[in-house]
Parts: C-alpha cells; structure tokens; sequence
C-alpha cells in the first residue's frame, strides 16, 4: 500500500457557541468526505492507520476533538457528548462541509452517536467503533474512579504515575481494577506507542476528565433508539468494548449492530458500510489559510519541500514583519509571551524549526545545521509571501534568535549568506525585546543587535544582587 500524503491543518472558529477557537486536523485522500473521529485522551495521531487504509476511497479528515491535541478546549469546566457533538457541526461549517459520513473510535464513537441522534440532517451516515453501554451502577463506579486529577507534582512523580496508567489500561479494564476478571486478551504495546500516548495524555492535560466524563455519562442507549442517519454499530473482537454490542436492544430501525473480526477486517467492514451510504457525496473544498484570530496568534501550517512547518502569527498591525526563532529543542510556544508585545504593533510570525515542535524534519534536506535550518526558514517564508513582499518594500525583516542560543556565531555566519534577510542574535533576558526589535529599522542589523542584547546584560547584575 502506498504512503498516503497525509497532510495537517488548522481551522478557525470565530462566531461558535464557545467563541473564538481554533481546530487542529489531519487530512489525506479524495472522494466523499469521512470525518474520523479519535478516542480519549488522544488526538487525530491515533487516526494515522485508518487515513492510510482509507485514502484511496475517502477524502478523511481527522480532527483534534475540543481540548485534545493541537485543538483549544471549549473552555468550560464540564460538557456533554452533545457539546462535542456541536462542536463537530461548528468545525463543519468552518471547512464549508455541509454533510458527511462520520467514523467515531471509542470516545470518537460516542460523539458520533451523538451526531447521529441530535444532527442526522449534516450525517450521511455514521459507523460508532467501540460503544459503551454502561448500567447506572457502572457509570457511577466509572465518573468516580476512571478519571483522577492530573496535576503536576515537583518532583515529576506524575510522569511515572501516568505511565504505569496508560500500560494499566492496556492490561485491565477498566484500568484501574486489577483483577483476574478484568484482565484483557492483548498484549502489551511497545513503549514507542506508551509514549506517544503519554504525550497526547499531557497535551491535554486534567482537561481529559471532560472528554472522558462527557462519554461515560451519555445515555447511548437512547442516543441510539434516536439515531436517525443510518449507523453501524460495532468493534473488533480484540476490543474490550466488543462485549457491550449485546447490550444492544430497541435502537432506531436505521441501526445495524455488527460484531467486526480483527482490527483491519473491521476497518474493512466500516469501510464497506460508509461506501454503501455516501457514494456519490461531494468533496471537501480544498484546505485554506486558518482565518486570523484579532488579538492572537494563530497556528497554522506552511508547505515547504519535504514536509511542513507549524506556525503562530498575528497579522493585526501593519509594517515590516518580525520573525522569531526559538532555541534548540524549543517551539514557537516558548516565544508566545514574546510575540504578545508586537500584536497590535507589527505582524508578527513564529516558526516551528524543522524537526522541532511540530515541525517536520525533512525539509532540512540532509545533516541538520544552522545553515539548513535557515535555509528551510527562508523558503517558509517564501511559501508564506513574506520574502517576497519584504523585497518589493527594500527593507530586512527581523529574526529574534532564541535566548541563551548557543549556536550565535553560527546563526550570524548563515545571516551573511541571506543578506537579504537578517538575523537579530538576541541575549538570554527577554525583557524589552518587542521594544529593542521595534525601534531597530532605523539602525543597521549590528547596533539593533547591540541594543536588544546590552540592555538585558546591564540589568543581569541587579538581578544577582537581588
């Protein structure tokens, strides 16, 4: 099978239920549009395999549901399946999707229940992959103890303790019941996939009670005898979840319940039933520009050769644009509360270097150096128009260095081979840099750098006698 071309998005909310916000997602293939829709507390990574099984007959679009992965929460403390539910038709009408097929895994699942009972008029129909069908006793049992508070502690324990959860959940379920009747089949996975798990886990943060909470506590019972698009209920023989399809009884005559085999016959089988009810759906229209957010950075991607590199920008004010550059092992996130000081005053733009953040690494194009990395961050800005429009203005645009970079005199040195686009090496304090950077078009590169770095170094002494 071939690697599909799997690429990633943002999409901006601006007039939603929660406000402004904005959707992380993946996309591949062409055809009727399939939105996939990942379990808890993961994010559209957990959709890689069903992209790449789907592309050649779906157009799949992968979203971070609300608070998981690159996606903003909707910022309230508690929400139903229904809100998540909502929040899909939001993020439908920003891509202009006005009707799909819907494939849910897990939580996934259960939003698309959700869908199917409260928004059939934007389903063309909806395979739930792993449904949950709890007594009163067992949602009880599950809101008290499936979902403790995450919390940083000082001494990192937290990191241990969420591991050994996520390899407990692989073994028991629920995870925090071990004991021979609920010990599962499978075995354990590599420590590749734990870890990546673990990530997601962290992205999101004690937020992951919501999400979790919110599936726990729909009534998928009804959700089901509501349902009114056509939907296919069902899970792998592997998945824990598989037991519950017999709980089943008295849904909506549009429901068909189905016990699948192994994962990929399953995938199959979802595939098959989602081909039968969109046949003939349109296509998505093509992935634009995430629309701007005033007042904040928004994330976006930008394709470069190899791959793509993740951006924050604001474009609120006009005038020369500001590029900053963070330090190695670091993102675009690490610079935010820098960039917050020229909203409003001048465009400003935050890239992720390649192989950092959320960066792809391949459009380094071979050994990593500083060079290669300024090379890929000039082409970026080609893709971006930024270069272009700064060589019809005649002036430089300004890269702020990250702080305490250990690489100045090698940043410097590939400043000189992209004369038309100077780096500003900054000092390791912060403090004052949106002021030294915009006052620099008067001076050359060299004294803007004097400027933003003596400032800090002056104020470093007082800061020790402190």
């Amino acid at each position: 099978m071939a690697t599909p071309a799997i690429t990633r998005h943002f999409a901006t909310i601006t007039g939603g239920r929660w406000g402004a916000r904005q959707v992380h997602y993946r996309r591949a293939g062409s055809g009727p549009v399939v939105l996939c829709l990942h379990q808890s507390p993961l994010s559209s990574r957990d959709m890689l395999a069903t992209l790449a099984r789907w592309h050649p007959h779906f157009t799949c679009i992968a979203p971070d549901t609300p608070g998981f992965g690159l996606s903003d929460p909707l910022g309230v403390p508690r929400a139903e399946m229904t809100d998540f539910a909502d929040a899909v038709v939001e993020f439908m009408d920003a891509l202009g999707i006005a009707r799909a097929a819907v494939y849910g895994f897990h939580t996934g699942a259960m939003i698309t229940l959700a869908l199917a009972a409260h928004h059939p008029q934007r389903i063309a129909c909806a395979v739930a992959n792993g449904v949950v069908l709890l007594t009163e006793q067992e949602r009880a049992d599950m809101v008290e103890h499936y979902l403790p508070p995450l919390l940083p502690a000082w001494d990192g324990s937290h990191l241990a303790w969420l591991w050994a959860r996520l390899r407990e959940q692989t073994i028991f379920f629920p995870w925090y019941r071990a004991a021979a009747a609920a010990r599962l089949g499978g075995g354990l996975p590599p420590p590749a996939t734990l870890q990546g798990a673990l990530l997601d886990f962290m992205r999101s943060g004690d937020h992951y009670r919501v999400g979790y909470r919110a599936a726990f506590t729909l009534r998928s019972d009804e959700a089901l005898r509501r349902a009114a698009a056509p939907l296919l209920a069902t899970a792998a023989s592997t998945d824990v979840l598989s037991k519950q399809l017999p709980r089943i009884r008295n849904a909506a005559d549009c429901v068909t319940v189905r016990p699948g085999g192994t994962p990929e016959e399953t995938l199959d089988l979802c595939r098959d039933f989602i081909s039968r009810h969109a046949r003939g759906r349109a296509a998505v229209p093509a992935a634009a520009p995430a629309a701007a957010l005033p007042c904040l950075m928004r994330q976006d991607f930008v394709a470069v050769p190899g791959g793509q590199l993740r951006l924050r920008r604001n474009d609120d004010a006009s005038g020369i644009p500001v590029v900053l550059l963070h330090d190695a092992t670091g993102s675009a996130d690490a610079l935010r509360g820098v960039a917050r000081g020229f909203i409003g005053r001048r465009p400003v733009l935050a890239l992720d270097l390649p192989g950092h953040g959320e960066s792809d690494a391949a459009p380094l194009r071979g050994k990593p150096t500083i060079d290669s990395h300024a090379r890929a961050v000039v082409t970026a800005l080609d893709a971006l128009g930024t270069s272009d429009r700064l060589a019809r203005l005649r002036v430089p645009t300004l890269f702020a260095a990250a702080p305490a970079d250990p690489c100045e005199p090698d940043t410097r040195r590939a400043a000189e081979a992209h004369p038309q686009l100077p780096f500003i090496a900054l000092a390791d304090d912060p403090t004052g840099w949106a002021e030294a950077l915009l006052a620099a078009p008067g001076a050359s590169p060299v004294r803007a750098a004097r400027k933003a770095s003596e400032a800090p170094r002056r104020a470093a002494p007082r800061r020790g006698r402190a």
